[in-house]
């Protein structure tokens, strides 16, 4: 484990984010196959999911979006 994973707080223990209720991913009642996410990777993006919804606009929605990208950057290559 290097020090970046030891030293990160989840978002759901930060102060900064205490206004905002994560949302969760919806796959319907009936998922063909559930993929089974890290748990910072599932709580990174629900919070993304909330801050995007509310059309957040702030550096700290910039910072969460920097982290998702770094969690899995596949999912913002063409």
């Amino acid at each position: 484990m290097d020090s970046d994973e030891e030293e990160r707080i989840p978002y759901s223990q930060r102060k900064e984010w205490s206004d905002v209720i994560p949302l969760p991913q919806d796959d319907g009642p009936d998922p063909v196959v559930s993929i089974a996410y890290k748990d910072e990777f599932r709580e990174t993006m629900d919070y993304f999911r909330a801050v995007y919804h509310s059309d957040e606009r702030s550096a700290r929605s910039l910072d969460l979006t920097s982290d998702a990208i770094e969690l899995n950057p596949g999912n913002y290559t063409n």
